[in-house]
């Protein structure tokens, strides 16, 4: 399921042929993403609360979070370089030296041929003084699309899995709705508004079990207040996705795996775990859910 996604994602931001397993490049994100994923656990890190001690010295040892960031740093900038390498090196017009000079490129795994990353190198290439830093905003901009999407997707579909396993009437209800509406084929984005009950198991999927529970933490630009609460600037904010998928708007048995709360007046949709304001997500695993409903029963 990690290939599955992943690939997809890799696909369209670098047209980077990936291997069905042990892929390098897959390997080499993911080891850089269990690291970001541990550095964001809430009050882990000592320096979340006294962010002074961001001053301390690198050189420093016996400091944790100093030393898990030396760590992680080279997998995180070799994540991030060698998608972007391959497809730079491909690129017809490319004049610019490799981001990272330590990675192994296999030329061949990319076409270069509508992806993200060559799109936007060959848009880059035709002003005749565009800056180094502009080339890293594509290749950060890159990264952090994979970033983003590729582990909360995959923590959304397990869950998902775990529903039809837990609550296995839920996924024959879905079956019957798929096998009425679909007959012997695949879904296709057309078809999400004839799927009532496989659109509200999503959404119930992602209400009961959030990807990211305390979402992404946020520093306050100025001075804030909310209700009694006076937030200084620079404050970390979590926003508490477990806690507000869990009020009373979505019923009162909000522990319980129930698509069907969807269908009642006035249930809002849990769009909340997609994050708020401008930098919310706009995309969701629910066409890959319907796929995978449809084409296997899933038991224990």
């Amino acid at each position: 399921m990690k290939f599955s996604i992943g690939s997809v994602i890799i696909d369209v931001v670098y047209a980077i042929d990936i291997e069905p397993e042990n892929d390098p490049i897959i390997d080499t994100i993911h080891t850089a993403l269990g690291g970001l994923s541990y550095a964001l656990v809430p009050g882990l890190w000592l320096v979340d609360t006294f962010p002074i001690l961001k001053n301390i010295p690198d050189w420093l040892p016996g400091i944790p979070f100093i030393d898990f960031s030396k760590k992680y740093i080279q997998a995180t900038k070799a994540a991030a370089a060698i998608p972007f390498d391959i497809v730079k090196v491909k690129s017809p017009k490319s004049h610019v030296r490799l981001t990272d000079k330590n990675s192994t490129i296999n030329q061949s795994r990319s076409s270069v041929d509508h992806s993200f990353v060559s799109t936007s190198l060959d848009r880059l290439n035709k002003f005749k003084h565009s800056l180094p830093e502009e080339e890293a905003v594509i290749k950060n901009v890159a990264a952090t699309t994979y970033a983003a999407g590729a582990s909360t997707s995959y923590t959304a579909l397990l869950q998902a899995i775990i529903a039809s396993i837990r609550y296995p009437e839920t996924q024959k209800k879905m079956h019957e709705e798929l096998d009425r509406v679909l007959g012997d084929r695949l879904p296709t984005l057309a078809d999400h508004k004839d799927l009532p009950y496989v659109s509200a198991f999503c959404s119930e999927v992602l209400r009961w079990r959030p990807a990211a529970p305390l979402g992404v933490p946020h520093a306050a630009l100025e001075d804030d207040a909310y209700g009694d609460y006076f937030i200084p600037k620079g404050s970390i904010v979590f926003a508490n996705l477990w806690g507000i998928l869990r009020e009373g708007r979505y019923g009162l048995d909000t522990e319980n795996f129930n698509p069907e709360r969807f269908f009642q007046p006035g249930v809002p949709l849990a769009t909340e775990q997609f994050g708020f304001g401008r930098r919310s997500s706009i995309l969701h695993p629910r066409k890959t859910k319907t796929g995978l409903t449809y084409q296997f029963r899933i038991e224990l």
